[in-house]
């Protein structure tokens, strides 16, 4: 269940872009400075040449660093939402619209999310919005199909539809 949402966590995924981007750059940098086998050897690049690995060690830190932080980020939030599924209470809600989301495109297309409505238990109408939807999923709903909501009874804010249909 787990891994069906991290799929749809942009956060997770553009983290661990940077995340592999950023590592080459880091590795590079500490490479130059550890050493190799045989580099006593080899005759210096210039007077300048040390700067070289610490421009690289900082691009690599930085583009690495706010990977790590993103991946762990859609992580967490990924994990926060598989709990609420598996220990919240359900409502029945309402899919007002189904929309594509024209700022992330995916495999060349841009993928599709709806937003719904719902009652909690506390009796006040909440609405939200799901995830980007996975390509078998994009045709499943339409304005005013019926999908179960996930809440959590303390914070009624804290909802999610549950595309994957594990509650039902």
């Amino acid at each position: 269940m787990f891994w069906r949402y991290l799929k749809t966590s942009f956060l997770f995924w553009f983290g661990l872009i940077w995340t592999i981007v950023g590592t080459p750059f880091l590795l590079f940098a500490l490479w130059s400075f550890a050493g190799y086998p045989g580099k006593e050897h080899l005759p210096p690049l210039n007077k300048n040449a040390g700067e070289l690995p610490l421009v690289f060690g900082g691009v690599g830190l930085v583009i690495g660093g706010v990977g790590l932080y993103l991946l762990c980020r859609g992580y967490s939030s990924t994990r926060k939402m598989v709990e609420l599924m598996r220990s919240g209470s359900t409502a029945r809600g309402e899919v007002t619209t189904v929309e594509i989301n024209r700022f992330v495109k995916i495999n060349g297309r841009y993928p599709r999310y709806f937003t719904y409505r719902f009652t909690a238990g506390d009796g006040l109408e909440r609405e939200g919005r799901s995830p980007n939807l996975p390509l078998s999923l994009e045709d499943k709903w339409s304005a005013g199909d019926s999908i179960t909501i996930i809440y959590d009874l303390r914070d009624g804010d804290n909802h999610q539809p549950d595309i994957f249909e594990l509650r039902v």
